[in-house]
């Protein structure tokens, strides 16, 4: 639910510092949000405020709330197998931009995806998969086969 009185947010280059910054707080184990509360999360059920949308992977290692050492209603997450951009996903992220305000959508990879290296496979002619991940690799192709040809494996200012 979003609530009707305006909200100050950050600007975009204020929400990626906090974003960077809970991300060293995280990977430095000096984590200030670790654990949520009853009264927080009761808090998030009249209205949400989230300084950023945050377009994920769906790997059960990497979680965007506990990478950027941020609490409950402070990030819109949107998580993806290989964090593909498929409809339902830009449909989401347009959500979060034009109901919530949001200044920052930020697309979170992550090393070692096995999504990401699996559609790789299967555009390199090397896997098959069935009919249930055949429309995730279709949706994802344009980018394994450029990972594919550039052998591209990249790096990210945060770190999980």
């Amino acid at each position: 639910m979003t609530s009707t009185a305006p909200v100050e947010l950050p600007g975009a280059e204020t929400a990626w510092r906090q974003l960077l910054d809970g991300n060293a707080r995280f990977d430095e184990g000096r984590a200030t949000h670790p654990h949520q509360t009853a009264e927080g999360r009761q808090s998030l059920v009249a209205e949400q405020h989230p300084f950023a949308c945050v377009i994920a992977c769906a790997d059960s290692c990497v979680g965007p709330e506990v990478v950027s050492d941020e609490r409950l209603g402070d990030l819109f997450v949107i998580r993806s197998a290989g964090a593909v951009l498929d409809g339902d996903v830009v449909g989401s992220g347009e959500y979060a931009v034009e109901q919530l305000r949001v200044p920052l959508i930020v697309v979170v990879r992550h090393a070692g995806c096995g999504a990401v290296e699996a559609a790789i496979d299967v555009v390199a002619g090397r896997d098959q998969v069935t009919d249930g991940v055949s429309y995730w690799c279709a949706a994802s192709r344009p980018r394994s086969e450029r990972c594919r040809r550039r052998s591209i494996r990249s790096s990210s200012s945060m770190r999980a």
